[in-house]
């Protein structure tokens, strides 16, 4: 399974130029830090610091050498894994290998969340938080059929405003076929749910190993999402 990480963090007083600056890093092409090849990315937020790490095949030594340089820079620069709503950050995995395309989208979807339900109290709340109700995984998905889910993040967090600005794009799902963008970045199924404590507790390996080995389950997405709504709500 070969693999592209964004890792996104949060930064309270630097923002994204400065530290590549710092760095010594770019946006455009990887360089070499820490036997890593990495660039950088810019988000809608620029106290958003995004790293992009090129493609690897899926080992535990790799996620390891992505955990030590990403524990590094929040250490040097204090950075947060998880910044306060609506600036949220997260980790988005691209899977490259055709046949993950070939899957529905809704399989590597349950099996991720049937597997992120198992650690959801353990996150922190802003994690919990972006999990149940981010317009980023959620609007375009459950729009048409999943009213009640918008109705609760009024109430809880949420303009409704942003239900139309969402709705039938498909950028805010929490999974899609990403396009290719450039000479070396080919078409790849998006991964957009995964808490960044997965990074850091060795959770990643486990959840990309199980969609690798196609361990699927039938686990329902809406309800996952309902019992994700009513543990934020006790």
């Amino acid at each position: 399974m070969l693999i592209w990480l964004e890792v996104e963090l949060r930064s309270s007083n630097l923002r994204i130029h400065d530290i590549a600056k710092r760095e010594g890093l770019n946006f455009e092409s990887f360089v070499m830090k820490s036997w890593l090849n990495v660039k950088m990315s810019v988000e809608y937020y620029q106290r958003t610091i995004e790293y992009n790490f090129e493609p690897q095949p899926l080992s535990k030594v790799y996620l390891n050498k992505v955990k030590a340089f990403i524990e590094w820079q929040m250490i040097k620069y204090q950075l947060e894994i998880c910044g306060i709503s609506p600036k949220y950050v997260w980790t988005h995995v691209h899977i490259f290998d055709i046949k993950y395309r070939k899957l529905k989208w809704d399989e590597i979807l349950k099996t991720s969340m049937w597997f992120i339900n198992n650690e959801f109290d353990s996150l922190q709340l802003n994690s919990r938080r972006r999990l149940a109700l981010s317009h980023h995984l959620w609007w375009n998905y459950v729009y048409n059929e999943y009213q009640e889910y918008y109705w609760y993040a009024e109430r809880e967090w949420l303009s409704m405003a942003l239900t139309w600005i969402a709705a039938n794009k498909k950028k805010y799902n929490p999974i899609l076929i990403s396009r290719r963008s450039n000479k070396w970045k080919p078409r790849s199924v998006e991964i957009r749910i995964i808490p960044n404590e997965f990074l850091f507790n060795n959770k990643l390996y486990e959840l990309l190993s199980k969609i690798k080995k196609g361990e699927h389950t039938n686990t329902s997405v809406k309800i996952t999402l309902r019992k994700w709504l009513v543990k934020l709500n006790r």
